[in-house]
Parts: C-alpha cells; sequence; structure tokens
C-alpha cells in the first residue's frame, strides 16, 4: 500500500471510473431511445412509438423530452386524444383527475394551483399547441398560448446517476415560457384556421372567473394572431435569451393581413422586418430563409393589392419580389452554410426544407437532401409564375367595384371550418353522428343552421377582407351604425348585422343555405345574374342545372379554376381545409385569367382577349370545410356529377396497414361521397395519386365501401386510354378496386388545353410531381382509381366532349407500355443529370437577358 493512502481512499478511487461509465451508458441509452421515438415519429408510426415510450423498460430512462417527441408524433398523426393522455401522464394526473379535467370545458393548463406545471417543458408544450393547430382546434390553441405567455419557471426532469448506484431523476430549474417556436406554431395555425366564433368560451364576458379570461368571443385567423404577436411582444420584450421574431413569424403575420386586405398595416410590417432582421435591399449572400419570407411576404401583398384594383402598388411589389427571386436559386445555395450560421440562435422557428435531413445515425440523408433541393427549386419556380403573373395582371386595368366585390366574396367563398390535417378526432365525430338517429341528426343540424351562418359571416368579415370592404363602401352608415365602425375590439358579429350585411348586398330573398342547413348551389352559381357592365363578373355559359363537380383537396385552386375556365357550362366547387389556400383560390377565381398568362390555356389571342375582358369566374364556389364534414353535412344526396381527388396527401408515405388512419380519404369521406353522386351511374368519383402505396391503400379502403355506398368500379372499357396495372381489395364479398395508370384526360372528366406541355402541369401538386420531388413518388406514371354508382349503361369509354371555343383538346391518348422500374442508383443519376440541364438553362437565360 502507497504511504498516505487508506482503504477508503483505493476503495473510491477504484469506484469512479465504474460510476462515470454508468452514467456515459445511461446517456447513450437516452439518446438512443430519442432517436428511435424521432424516427417513428417522422414515419407516424404512432402505435410503435407509444409502445417504445412506454415500454416498462425504459422507467429509469424516460423524461420529459422523449415525452415531447412522443407528444409531436400524436399531433402528426392527428390523434389529439392519446397527445393529451401522455401531457396528463407527464403531469402525474391520476386518470379520474385527467377525465375530470379534460372532460369540462374548462381547459387544464388553466388551474394553476391544481396542476403540478413544473413538470412540463415548453417543448412539450408546443407539440400540443401543434396538435391543436393541424386538428383546427383553436380555441384551446388560442387558450394555451395565453397561458404560455405568463412568467414561470419550470421544472426539467433529467435522468442522472445517483451516489447509491441507482438512476434517479434530478430536477433542473430552466425557463420554460413561449419561444418563438411556439409563436411560428400558433401564426401556422392561424394562417390555416380563419376567424370564427369560440362557442367553448363558457360564461359571458362579465361573469367569467379569472382563468376564463384566457377565452376569447373569435379565434383564429388574424384575430388569434394579433392577440398572440401582442402578448409576445410585451411579455419578453427586453428580457433575457429573447430571440423575438423570425423571419416566418414575419412572413405568416403579413400573410394574414394581406389575406383580409390590411394593405397598409401589412406594409408598415414589412418595413418593420426589413429593419428589424437587417434584409439589405442588395440581398447578395443573405440568408435565403430571409428572402424567401420576403418574396412570400410581397407576393401576397401584390395579391391583395390586385384583388383591390391598386395597379400601381401591385407592380411594385411584383418588381421587387422578382428581383429578390434571383437569389433564391436552390441549386445554388450552401444549406450547410446557412444551417452553421443559425446554430447561434436559440430557439429560431427556420424552414424545414432549408434544413439538411439526417438518417437515425446522424449521418446525412442523401434521398431526402435530394429530394427538398427540388422541392425548394420548385417553391422558387412558383413563387417567382405568382408574381409575374401578377405583373402581368396588373397592365391590364379594370375597374374594381367594391360593392360587386364583397357580392362575390359572399356568395363565392363558404368558409366553415379550417385546419391543417384531416384528424382521428374528425374520423370519431363523423362516426358518432352516423350513429345517431336519423330524426335527431336532422333536428340537430336545423337548429345549427343559424350559428354556421354566423361562423362563416365572421370567417368573412375578420379574415377575407370583408370588413375593409364594407368599411370603404358604408360612408353613410347604411349597414354599420357609428358604435360597431368605431370598435377597435375584435367581437363577434351579431345576428343583425349578419341579416343586414345579407340584405344590403345581397337582397332580402338571398339564401345560400337552405334552412335543412345543405348549400343551395342553384342559388349560389345565379347569384350574380342580375350584375350589369362589371368588368368583376364574367358572362357565364352555365344554368342552374348544369352538372355540379366538387374537387377535394383543392390546395390553392390551380386545377379547379383551370376545369372551371375550360369548361363554363358546368359548375365546380373547390373544397380546401386550409383557410390560407382558399384565399388564394379566390384570388385566382376574381383574377381569372389575368393570373395565368396567355400560354396556358388559349390558342390565339382572340380567345385571350375575350377571357380578359370576362373578368372572374362565376362558376367556381370555393369551400373551407373538412371534406368528410362537407359532403355529409352540406351537399344534398344525388345532386353530384364527379368528385375529384388530385394528389391527395397520404397519410404516411410507405404505410401498408389496413387500419384507419388520419387521411382526407378515409372510409367516412369515401361513402359521404357516394351519398352525394348522382344515381344511375351518371355519378364518379375520380382519384388520381403518383405514389402507388397509397393507390393500394384506396383500393382497399374502396373496397370495404362499395356494398354500403352503392358503388361499382369502372371497367377498363369505361376508361380506355388508361391502362390497368393492378386490382386489390379486402372485402369478404370479393369486391376488387382497380388502379389504373396513365395520364389524366377527358375520359375521367379532365380538361387538358392543347398546349399544356407548355404550361408544365395544371396544378401546383401537378408540377411538383413532375420535378420528382416526391421521395416514394413515380416520377412518370400516375395513379388512377374511378368508381361510379351503380345502374346505368356503361360498355364504352366515357367521353368528355371538349369545348371547342377554349381550345381543348378531345383526342384520347393511346395507352404506353409501362417501363421498367429504374434502380435507386439510376434513378439518383438522373435526377442529378435533371438537376443539371436545369441550371444550364436558367443561366443560359441570365447570360441572355443581361
Amino acid at each position: 500500500m502507497s504511504p498516505g493512502l487508506t482503504n477508503v481512499d483505493l476503495k473510491s478511487n477504484h469506484q469512479q471510473p465504474n460510476r462515470n461509465r454508468r452514467i456515459k451508458n445511461a446517456h447513450n441509452e437516452a439518446l438512443d431511445l430519442s432517436s428511435q421515438l424521432r424516427h417513428l415519429s417522422n414515419q407516424k408510426r404512432l402505435s410503435e412509438c407509444l409502445a417504445l415510450y412506454k415500454s416498462p423498460r425504459h422507467d429509469d430512462l424516460r423524461d420529459t423530452h422523449h415525452g415531447s417527441i412522443v407528444i409531436d408524433c400524436c399531433a402528426r398523426c392527428g390523434d389529439i386524444g392519446k397527445a393529451e393522455k401522455v401531457v396528463n401522464e407527464m403531469l402525474g394526473l391520476s386518470d379520474t383527475t385527467a377525465k375530470e379535467n379534460l372532460g369540462r370545458e374548462d381547459y387544464i393548463w388553466e388551474k394553476y394551483d391544481q396542476i403540478p406545471y413544473e413538470k412540463m417543458p415548453i417543448q412539450a408544450w408546443t407539440a400540443l399547441l401543434k396538435g391543436y393547430v393541424h386538428a383546427g382546434m383553436m380555441a384551446k390553441a388560442d387558450s394555451l398560448f395565453s397561458a404560455l405567455c405568463r412568467d414561470f419557471t419550470l421544472t426539467a426532469l433529467h435522468v442522472k446517476e445517483s451516489s447509491s448506484k441507482k438512476r434517479k431523476r434530478v430536477e433542473t430549474k430552466t425557463e420554460a415560457r413561449a419561444n418563438v417556436r411556439t409563436l411560428n406554431t400558433l401564426l401556422r395555425g392561424c394562417l390555416w384556421s380563419a376567424a370564427s366564433i369560440n362557442y367553448d368560451q363558457g360564461l359571458p364576458t362579465k361573469q367569467r372567473k379569472t382563468q376564463d379570461l384566457l377565452r376569447n368571443d373569435l379565434v383564429g385567423g388574424l384575430v388569434t394572431a394579433k392577440r398572440a404577436w401582442e402578448q409576445f411582444n410585451s411579455n419578453f420584450q427586453g428580457k433575457k435569451n429573447n430571440v423575438g421574431y423570425d423571419s416566418s413569424s414575419y412572413e405568416y403575420f403579413i400573410t394574414l393581413l394581406c389575406q383580409s386586405l390590411q394593405c397598409e398595416k401589412a406594409e408598415l410590417l414589412l418595413t418593420h422586418m426589413k429593419k428589424h432582421l437587417n434584409i439589405p435591399n442588395r440581398i447578395g449572400n443573405t440568408d435565403p430563409t430571409l428572402v424567401e419570407s420576403m418574396v412570400v411576404s410581397l407576393v401576397a401583398l401584390a395579391r391583395a393589392y390586385a384583388l383591390l384594383g391598386k395597379i400601381s402598388d401591385c407592380q411594385r411589389c411584383t418588381k421587387e419580389a422578382l428581383g429578390m427571386t434571383s437569389s433564391l436559386d436552390s441549386n445554388h445555395t450552401d444549406i450547410k452554410s446557412c444551417e452553421d450560421k443559425n446554430k447561434s440562435m436559440v430557439a429560431t422557428g427556420g424552414k424545414q426544407a432549408w434544413k439538411l435531413k439526417t438518417n437515425i445515425d446522424g449521418s446525412l440523408n442523401a434521398r431526402r437532401e435530394q429530394s427538398n433541393v427540388l422541392f425548394r427549386s420548385h417553391r422558387i419556380s412558383e413563387l417567382k409564375s405568382e408574381a409575374m403573373a401578377l405583373s402581368s395582371h396588373s397592365k391590364n386595368h379594370f375597374d374594381c367595384d367594391y360593392r360587386i366585390l364583397a357580392r362575390i366574396l359572399m356568395t363565392r367563398l363558404l368558409y366553415f371550418s379550417g385546419g391543417g390535417t384531416t384528424g382521428l378526432n374528425t374520423i370519431a365525430d363523423i362516426n358518432s353522428a352516423s350513429e345517431a338517429s336519423a330524426n335527431d341528426y336532422d333536428n340537430a343540424k336545423s337548429s345549427n343552421v343559424q350559428r354556421l351562418i354566423l361562423q362563416w359571416y365572421n370567417s368573412l368579415w375578420y379574415s377575407y377582407g370583408l370588413k375593409e370592404l364594407i368599411h370603404s363602401l358604408d360612408r353613410e352608415h347604411e349597414i354599420l351604425d357609428v358604435e360597431m365602425r368605431s370598435n377597435t375590439q375584435s367581437h363577434a358579429l351579431s345576428p343583425d348585422i349578419c341579416d343586414r350585411l345579407r340584405t344590403h348586398l345581397l337582397g332580402e330573398d338571398s339564401r345560400v343555405i337552405a334552412p335543412d342547413g345543405f348549400i343551395d348551389f342553384k342559388h349560389v352559381f345565379s347569384s350574380l345574374n342580375n350584375v350589369r357592365n362589371s368588368s368583376l363578373i364574367s358572362k357565364s355559359t352555365c344554368t342552374n342545372d348544369a352538372p355540379l363537380h366538387i374537387e377535394l383537396g383543392s390546395g390553392s385552386g390551380d386545377w379547379a379554376t383551370y376545369q372551371a375556365e375550360l369548361n363554363p357550362s358546368d359548375n365546380y366547387v373547390a373544397v380546401e381545409l386550409r383557410a390560407d389556400r382558399v384565399a388564394q383560390t379566390f384570388s385566382k377565381m376574381v383574377l381569372r385569367n389575368q393570373t395565368r398568362g396567355k400560354s396556358s390555356a388559349f390558342n390565339n389571342n382572340n380567345d385571350y382577349k375575350r377571357a380578359i375582358e370576362t373578368g372572374a369566374l362565376t362558376n367556381l364556389c370555393c369551400v373551407g370545410s373538412e371534406c368528410g364534414i362537407f359532403l355529409r353535412e352540406k351537399i344534398r344526396p344525388g345532386t353530384v356529377r364527379t368528385i375529384y381527388a388530385n394528389h391527395p396527401e397520404p397519410p404516411t408515405q410507405t404505410s401498408t396497414t389496413d387500419d384507419e388512419q388520419a387521411h382526407m380519404l378515409n372510409a367516412e369521406t369515401i361513402l359521404a361521397a357516394a351519398k352525394c353522386l348522382e344515381p344511375d351511374g351518371r355519378g364518379r368519383m375520380v382519384i388520381v395519386t403518383d405514389n402507388l402505396i397509397y393507390a393500394r391503400l384506396l383500393g382497399r379502403t374502396i373496397s370495404k365501401t362499395l356494398d354500403r355506398g352503392k358503388l361499382s368500379v369502372a371497367k377498363p372499357n369505361e376508361v380506355s386510354d388508361l391502362r390497368k396495372v393492378e386490382s386489390v381489395s379486402v372485402a369478404k364479398n370479393g369486391s376488387f378496386v382497380h388502379i389504373y395508370e396513365g395520364k389524366p384526360s377527358s375520359s375521367i372528366g379532365h380538361y387538358i388545353p392543347d398546349n399544356s406541355t407548355s404550361v408544365g402541369g395544371t396544378s401546383y401538386f401537378d408540377r411538383l410531381w413532375r420535378t420528382g420531388a416526391g421521395k416514394h413518388a413515380e416520377m412518370k406514371k400516375r395513379f388512377i382509381i374511378v368508381v361510379r354508382t351503380m345502374g346505368g349503361m356503361h360498355t364504352t369509354a366515357v367521353t368528355v366532349t371538349p369545348t371547342p371555343s377554349l381550345g381543348t383538346s378531345g383526342s384520347v391518348s393511346t395507352p404506353k407500355k409501362g417501363s421498367k422500374k429504374r434502380s435507386a442508383e439510376k434513378q439518383r443519376l438522373r435526377n442529378e443529370r435533371r438537376l443539371l440541364k436545369k441550371q444550364q438553362q436558367r443561366q443560359n437565360q441570365k447570360s441572355s437577358s443581361t
């Protein structure tokens, strides 16, 4: 034994390496669990993620960071119920307490004195907020963000090694109030959900308790965004570790202001954005995320100015936007350097498409990064195209009559609900409603018609610019009284005000929504027939009895406006969940061909000139709603000729399970669509997708609903220009659904102009498909499913007669032989060659222009 060392010292020295090793192992195990949970969350494999998280072998590892990942997975999969359950488990609430708290109208985060608030980090609360905004539950999102803006300190729980050789939780104090990520999450939800009345607010304002003051009369859209912006600014200004607003924050808020036609306020905020984020007049090597946000904001502002007929302002914004797009060439952007710049920033928002993608082991995911390069390039190309189209439109000046524009808004934009994605809670609501008796359901729907109309009018007023238009028109106070005009607070419009708006602008007998809750589309599409001598109104050839076509998940409305334009004898309805996309569809409908350009639909100058002169499309209606609920509650049965779904978003990219997941075309939506279709074989549902895995899932789902929905599968001779690739079924009766491959054409009701190849696609997602940006999408193939109602004689191909005056092609393409699928390596090399070719073309265009 060395002199000066006792047995105790030797034992202590011997245990120290073992203790350090155990601490390191525990740390690595916790990191490994985080990676596995994050991987499952990215793939939306919720059941596996929950099983892994709750596994008994992870009891000593599980911490609040892991819980945050699981809550985020629940939000991504649209299961808010499971997300709230994980939150209660993290808070340590018993099942009984959780049911009491979540079952009543008051929200759990409002009970500061009853819950262990310190056990939830801000990442978990932000993930829960994400779930609420995706599901369109803006009342809860609004209240939660208000609670998170209060000053308090949370206790984060981490796994550490104790001196007794057992793992235990050591509490460390951390600041956990709302950060800029939390703000941006809420602002995205405000884009997706327009302002609506909060019927969950409880007692009247004067009778509410302190915690009830977190609730508001109106939630969603610009109303919630304004409150959140002010709360974030006042509660965090001048405090430590405050990053403040980032480019995404400004982009979202400016877009909301433009959507509601508040252009002056948007201009002021845009100026403040440049100053706050130090965006120079000459872009140079500026962070591309900042430049993209500037371009998006400028295009949104130009769109609003175009709707209001302010030509010079529209030109100014488009010119500045086009000047910035040259620096957004993603093929010349160093994404790694962009990420390095942001590492020093705390809790910044950022954009996913500009971030490096890694595998579960931390290595760079080359395939996802390549897909992101294509997506960024497509995104920039779309922004540039819209800016150029708006610039072209502003050269074709027309007189903007605000009264007519308000009438178009009140008859062609019907908003009922919003959100980011269809959630499992929506499917559950439809299922529970289906089990109710017919009499109970009819009585409930009839009693809710007035509430439905109030929601719709308040959305138009606060989110879609009706307030700005009326304030410009109502100089003699014919509609609004002085007190209402001078009131700067956002309070819900009363039934009396809504009735005055309808009577003054549309007439006493105008009823867009019938007493039974169904939309009266005959009235909708005839409501502007009495307008004369207005350049905003087209002279449509459609009648009250014209066939009705509906597109589900219409996105920003490219395809629907395209079809309505090429087929003026029929009526079209574009249904979209996200409120911002509904606004874009409406602007394209009003501005019509002025925002598309000459080459996209017309073969000669006379056709183009006539379209410019005819004004807004009157055979198109924009709807904001969840598709299944809209078909079931707003469409009268047996009245729709065709229901289209073009490139719908899959629940997962690689799922092969038959379990019902949160996505638009679930079984209940298919059944609701079947009831809306015209009987005796006249009604059809047409689905186009570029994902064969998703096509198979849809085929299995539809096969289970054929008998209940009284549907039959379109036979190959009914779509002779398509090639059947396979048939799928899970039904016990042996019903098969055919999956076809080919180009959408007149045989399935798609109007395609002769020169469509020069445009590059008929919609945003069609053009995105052509770039090959989808990780699991086919580069050359599109898969089509066609079903129709039972009955009728269908032995030959159903061909749509093209409209000669608009230059459409009635020819039927010859089916192509299926090409052998390339290997992953060959596909990668082919994509690289295509990218290189595009780069060379852009360089040649730049050199020729200079």
